[in-house]
């Protein structure tokens, strides 16, 4: 519970600092892609709502959506890191990615209701 509220600590709008070893960083980064992929599933579960056995694939479609791009978004984006910033570390880079992708799949998982409401009314 301390984890997520260290995530969630980073992605507000708080003047929180990212922990100094490397590991507490990959840790951390891994414990907010975790959570984004768990938001996720719920909101392809959401979005799935109205049709008949579309909710169980997207339970599984999109958190590997989500997956696939960030592998391919990653290498690009560490390139980019290392020709602009002169003082950064990768695992900055992956901290900030995971905290981003964590808060947009929160405010997926936070509007999913609308979503299966939506879904559910228009069939």
């Amino acid at each position: 519970m301390e984890t997520i509220k260290r995530v969630l600590d980073l992605v507000g709008a708080r003047d929180a600092s990212p922990p100094e070893s490397r590991l507490e960083r990959l840790l951390l980064a891994c414990a907010a892609f975790l959570a984004a992929l768990a938001c996720a599933a719920v909101w392809g579960l959401a979005a799935g709502a109205g049709a008949g056995r579309f909710p169980i694939g997207n339970l599984a479609v999109v958190p590997i959506l989500l997956v696939v791009s960030t592998a391919a978004s990653l290498p690009v984006g560490l390139l980019a890191f290392r020709l602009l910033s002169k003082s950064g570390r990768g695992s900055d880079l992956l901290l900030a990615h995971a905290s981003a992708v964590f808060a947009g799949c929160l405010m997926l998982v936070l509007l999913s209701p609308l979503v299966a409401l939506y879904q559910l009314s228009s069939t």
